[in-house]
């Protein structure tokens, strides 16, 4: 760093270590280690870090120039993070147009949020949810955390250009305790607005996780940076001692506290933001021996890099899904991760960071623009501004996906463009399947299973299934089993309350009256409530009959999802329940991610939805025209057999 007011702080290799300490746990957290759940707690050690050296920084300021220069101050920032940004943005859109299309609609909201640094409040506008997990996720999605930060350096300067001008920084102290009990206030708010369903609101608003950056924002104003002094003898083993507490405090809750627990609204991030806040102030102290330990060479190298090591670590992760992309999963997909993680960092950081943020890349323009090659230099850049607008032309074509037609539309025309059901020409045979009822998942099932005969032809008629991707990869065998009558309308990545908004378009648009039953299969991408499944019966009330089917999924919230569910489905007398759960845990089920089913697996699906269909009423309208594609030939599905008599 060369800015003079840089300059006029000490350099502590400790916070590099920190730092380091803070990415890794995040970096482990995303890679889903099991033995890290609580690593997404190192984004408030950053933002610990962040409130006391920016407020540092500007108090610096003001002891230098009476005041604070807001032009110098944020174009300090724009030098320090823009760079890095305008490169990541770069990257992600050439390998979404590149390799990953089926995220690139998603980048053109995406890309303006983080150019703008609103990408968490353009998160919660769009309803996005934090734990989305089996699709490819927003490859920018952890720009959220860079927002909040991004809106702390607009309003705390300014915060302190006021409070310089009326000389309330010549009492600190009282300050401190002011904005100590702003951050209170924000964990109370957090707590408050927390939704053990989905908590996105609460984790990405800059109002609920901005407790940490005040506690860093108070230690500052208590101890600033420019004025530690030296201890020895009793002090410093106090600093040492207080130290070490928050260290271990940080480290028991990384690898004790999960995202869903539920004491973490309500003491987890305050401990944290403490425990960060604590140790910042500690390791800051020119007298602190933790910081030594702290200072090793491999955890400054990540420490300088960890703004880009955050920057690309996410990216490549969604771009690296094991067994979807890569051909690996476990440890060697973690080594391989980190590996072009570290890389990237290092290529950022040395290539894009420093000469911008040193002023050598403004110096080497200028000498190039005297000498004989200032040809290349403009064809370059022209280059590279036509491969910029080239590459956002791009991101502009991507069509943003059609939500599905609905259901009442397909039964109006024979001719519609949309194929809502995919019939493949060969057919299959269910084997290896229950003969009998499927007990609740919460009663254990027995340990054998028999050979079932194919389902008889259904004396019903035709059936909508709304699901998420387990539905999806099912479909296929869906239709078989059921000679083309079940309509699929599956989602990758579908969400509980996005599932109930299309089955309401599909009440609304008069669909219910012309199937027989309505077939759910919801909760795998996050938790199923008790509110939740009784708005689903509230929508379907009026179906002869519902089946639904409960989840397995290796999250927390697979209890809770099913609890609702097998719960649910006993309340209401038109619902039967489809056990998945206890289905899917027989041997050679599941594909190799432990969620979705094999091809035995989509066979034992549709056997126990077609096992609860079994003497549903017949439609009470006319046989839907539905337009299925194979390859390039379009048949029309064949009407229904009369109702048994």
């Amino acid at each position: 760093m060369t800015d003079e007011l840089v300059r006029t702080l000490p350099h502590r290799r400790g916070l590099d270590g920190l730092r380091a300490v803070a990415v890794l746990a995040v970096l482990l957290y995303h890679a889903d280690v099991s033995w890290m759940p609580g690593g997404f707690l190192g984004v408030d050690v950053f933002f610990a870090i962040s409130g006391y050296l920016i407020t540092s920084l500007l108090l610096v300021d003001v002891e230098a120039t009476g005041g604070v220069s807001l032009r110098r101050f944020w174009a300090r920032r724009a030098r320090r993070l823009l760079p890095a940004l305008g490169a990541l943005l770069v990257g992600v859109t050439v390998a979404a147009l590149v390799g990953a299309t089926d995220a690139a609609a998603r980048l053109r909201g995406d890309v303006v949020a983080a150019l703008t640094y609103s990408s968490n409040w353009w998160q919660i506008i769009r309803g996005e949810t934090y734990f989305e997990t089996f699709a490819r996720p927003p490859m920018l999605r952890h720009l959220w955390s860079l927002a909040v930060e991004e809106q702390l350096y607009i309003l705390l300067p300014l915060a302190v250009a006021v409070a310089a001008r009326r000389g309330w920084l010549a009492h600190r102290h009282r300050l401190a305790i002011g904005v100590f009990a702003a951050a209170v206030a924000s964990l109370v708010l957090l707590n408050a607005l927390w939704d053990e369903v989905d908590p996105s609101r609460a984790w990405f608003g800059s109002d609920t996780r901005g407790g940490a950056l005040l506690v860093g924002v108070g230690c500052a104003l208590l101890f600033p940076m420019a004025h530690r002094a030296r201890w020895s003898g009793t002090a410093r083993d106090c600093i040492d001692a207080v130290a070490v507490a928050a260290l271990v405090v940080l480290v028991l809750l990384f690898v004790h506290v999960g995202e869903l627990d539920h004491g973490l609204p309500r003491w987890g991030f305050g401990l944290a933001a403490l425990a960060s806040g604590v140790l910042v102030v500690a390791i800051t102290s020119p007298s602190c021996t933790v910081a030594r330990y702290l200072s090793v060479r491999p955890l400054v190298w990540l420490g300088t890099r960890s703004y880009a090591a955050y920057l690309w670590h996410w990216p490549v992760y969604v771009l690296t899904r094991p067994d979807v992309d890569v051909p690996l999963d476990g440890f060697w997909l973690l080594v391989l991760r980190l590996l072009i993680t570290f890389a990237l960092s290092e290529l950022s950081w040395r290539f894009v960071e420093q000469p911008i943020r040193t002023g050598a890349f403004v110096r080497h323009w200028w000498q190039l623009r005297r000498t004989a090659r200032v040809r290349i230099a403009l064809a370059a850049t022209s280059a590279t501004v036509v491969f910029a607008s080239a590459v956002g032309v791009g991101l502009a074509a991507v069509p943003t996906p059609e939500p599905p037609e609905l259901l009442a539309a397909a039964m109006q025309s024979s001719t519609t463009a949309t194929t809502l059901l995919q019939i493949p020409t060969t057919t299959s045979t269910v084997t290896s399947l229950p003969t009998t009822a499927v007990p609740p998942a919460t009663v254990a099932a027995p340990a054998t299973t028999t050979t079932a005969p194919p389902p008889p032809p259904a004396p019903w008629g035709y059936v909508l299934a709304v699901g998420d991707s387990v539905m999806l990869s099912a479909q296929h065998a869906l239709s078989q089993g059921s000679g083309g009558r079940i309509l699929v309308d599956a989602a990758v990545a579908r969400q509980v309350h996005e599932g109930l908004d299309v089955l309401q378009r599909y009440k609304d648009a008069g669909a219910f009256t012309q199937v027989s039953a309505v077939v759910v299969h919801l909760g795998t991408n996050g938790p199923l409530d008790d509110d939740q499944f009784n708005r689903l019966a509230a929508i379907t009330a009026e179906v002869p009959r519902v089946v639904v089917l409960n989840v397995r999924v290796p999250k927390p919230w697979e209890e809770r999802s099913n609890a609702a569910i097998n719960g649910g489905s006993g309340r209401f007398p038109f619902m039967r329940l489809a056990n998945w759960y206890w289905t899917s845990g027989q041997p050679d089920m599941l594909a190799s991610d432990g969620v979705h089913p094999s091809h035995a697996g989509a066979r034992a699906y549709t056997y126990i939805v077609m096992e609860q269909l079994d003497g549903a009423p017949p439609s009470q309208g006319p046989p839907p025209t539905v337009t299925t594609t194979t390859t390039t030939t379009t048949t029309t599905a064949p009407p229904p057999p009369p109702p048994p008599s």
